[in-house]
Formats: C-alpha cells, structure tokens, sequence
C-alpha cells in the first residue's frame, strides 16, 4: 500500500494528491516501458482499438499489459489514426465555423468529435485561429502600416502589445513581428548598398586618374635628350 500522503509531505514543493499519483502511474510506474514501442506492440495496439474502440483507453491498457493508458492514446492519436492532411475543404470550414459558433473556440477534441473530422484537435485549432478567426485581421499589409509599426516598435522598446494598443490594430502579434524583422533587414541592406555606391569612384574619375598615371610613366620612359 502506498502512502500518498507522506510521500506529499516529503516533496521539495507542494503537490496535490492527484497530481503525485497520476505522474507515478503515467510516467513513473516501473510496469510500464518507456522508449520506442515496439512492432509488436504497435500492431496489438491497432487490433486492441478496433475492438474496444477509442474511449476506453484505461481498457486498451490492461489488455495490452506494457503501456499506459496516457502512452496507449498518445500512439495511437498521434501515430496511428488516419490524419487528413492538405487544405480544408469548403465543407470543413463551414462545419468547422459552426461548430466553433455552437460550442466556443476552446475546446478542439469536443469540436473535432461533433464534426467527425479525421482532422486532429491541433489542426482545427491551427486552422480556425490562423485563418478563420474573425478576432484578428488578416487583410494585405499597406506600406504606412509596416513603416508605422517599425517606427512604434523601436518607440515602445520593442513591446509589441503597446505597439498593437497605439495602433489600434487587429494584427496578430506574431504577424506585426513577422513585419518588423521583414522590414529592419531591408532597411539594413539598403543602407548598405548606400554606403557601396558612396565606396565607389565614379568612372570618369578613374579614367582621369588612370590617364594622368600613363602620363607620368611615359614621362618617365622619356630619353633623356628630349627632358
């Protein structure tokens, strides 16, 4: 019998009972094998799903007898389920954009089990908040707009959300850094070009400079009766 409580009291931090347990049983608990899975068990694992199917993990786990319920639903969502890939479809966005309507944008697994989608929870929540959600604006960047928050950014020492703020914006943040970096090299390599042209001697200059040193040469190859 394991003593929960007193092992509580002997963590270096505080810790809920729950929270000890289930990291012993999920990631401690020597029964179970850490590392690659094998073929052999890959293999099982798929048999074991089709029958007892994908909400009885904690089943699948005893069956198979060397993973844990946690390892047994992360290979098989992560590695063995049928992953659509490639763009959405019209009909997913749409069904997508209702389902979020429905039941809010926190919760991909629940949406991606009401719409039945071979997408995975990440993809859905990938998908809305990148390209659906109407939170953030996603219209083509003006030029006043790029030069305006590279000009905030190194007003505000580089703190993006008060660039956001005194702009009025409804760009994501990572868009607004995206824009930034784009335009700080650009800037860099035109002060640089610049400063190469203002290196260079004109042509006519070289020519003039070449001329007078033929000049002094062929002086200098001269007899010396016509010095």
């Amino acid at each position: 019998m394991i003593d929960w409580r007193s092992i509580q009291q002997r963590l270096p931090y505080p810790r809920e009972l729950h929270s000890i347990k289930m990291a012993w049983y999920h990631s401690l608990n020597p029964k179970w094998q850490r590392g690659r899975w094998t073929v052999e068990e890959t293999n099982t694992l798929h048999r074991l799903v089709q029958q007892v199917g994908i909400n009885d993990w904690q089943h699948v786990s005893t069956l198979l007898g060397t993973r844990s319920p946690r390892q047994c639903l992360e290979k098989y969502r992560h590695q063995i389920a049928f992953t659509q890939k490639g763009r959405f479809t019209p009909k997913e966005t749409a069904e997508l954009l209702a389902a979020v309507n429905t039941y809010g944008a926190k919760d991909f697994l629940h949406i991606q089990q009401v719409m039945s989608s071979t997408r995975t929870p990440r993809q859905l929540s990938k998908y809305y908040r990148y390209a659906l959600d109407p939170a953030f604006d996603r219209s083509t960047w003006t030029m006043e707009e790029k030069r305006d928050v590279y000009r905030l950014t190194l007003k505000f020492n580089r703190d993006m959300l008060k660039v956001r703020e005194h702009m009025n914006s409804k760009r994501r943040i990572s868009d607004m850094w995206n824009h930034f970096n784009v335009y700080e090299r650009t800037k860099a390599t035109a002060c640089v070009d610049a400063g190469d042209q203002r290196g260079k001697i004109p042509q006519s200059i070289k020519k003039e400079t070449n001329h007078d040193t033929e000049t002094e040469q062929g002086i200098k190859t001269l007899p010396e009766t016509v010095k």
